[in-house]
């Protein structure tokens, strides 16, 4: 036997089911009228566009940096930058008490040192290297920064580089060093050539001094 389904006006509810039912459309139709963001409004509008629970929604500010975090890429680089740039209070009181301006690294610039670094300018100053020092000895053949400072500490003059090396004696400065602390000047390699003996090499006039070969009295005769 077939049982047929009694008809929707035949039931009856009671008056507050009544009411709850009566109102499930227009919930349903509130619903379907809200705007919902499509997928390609939220691609484009990014992580902006997405609530903290990952659904769409109203754009919510970004949480506010905590305190002690790191700082971003550019405030850091910022920071590195002007530690990098700062002098040491100590350099400053050095540089003030040995006398160094931007005058004197200019002109030891002009001089033919371009670029010295503070140690570099405290160094030279400490030593007594002036710029017309560094001009006499670029025309004796000597500009490399290392070789003007070793000169200056061992009190090697311009004038007697220039020399030795105008007679043919090229050396380094330890070679010049040792040549003045036994007393071989410029006069003495030319009185040798008076004699006929043409040395040029530090190592061998250095050895004839040594051994006490003296060119007006020493005969060069076997």
């Amino acid at each position: 036997m077939l049982t047929m389904a009694a008809p929707l006006a035949a039931v009856t509810f009671a008056p507050s089911q009544a009411a709850s039912v009566a109102s499930e459309p227009t919930r349903t139709t509130a619903a379907a009228s809200a705007p919902t963001a499509s997928p390609h409004a939220v691609a484009a509008a990014g992580p902006a566009a997405l609530d903290y629970r990952g659904s769409a929604g109203a754009v919510a500010a970004p949480p506010a940096r905590v305190a002690g975090s790191p700082l971003a890429p550019s405030a850091a680089a910022a920071q590195t930058s002007a530690s990098d740039s700062e002098i040491d209070a100590d350099q400053i009181i050095e540089m003030r008490a040995l006398g160094i301006t931007p005058g004197f690294k200019r002109s030891m610039a002009q001089a033919g040192l371009p670029g010295l670094t503070v140690d570099q300018l405290m160094q030279a100053r400490s030593l007594g290297i002036t710029p017309e020092y560094v001009r006499d000895m670029r025309a004796a053949g000597l500009s490399d920064f290392e070789e003007l400072t070793s000169a200056r500490a061992l009190r090697i003059e311009p004038a007697y580089i220039g020399a030795m090396r105008r007679l043919g004696v090229n050396g380094s400065i330890d070679d010049y060093q040792g040549m003045i602390s036994l007393g071989i000047t410029p006069d003495y390699v030319r009185r040798l050539r008076a004699r006929g003996i043409r040395v040029t090499s530090p190592d061998k006039l250095t050895s004839m001094k040594a051994l006490g070969f003296d060119p007006d009295k020493d005969s060069d005769d076997p």
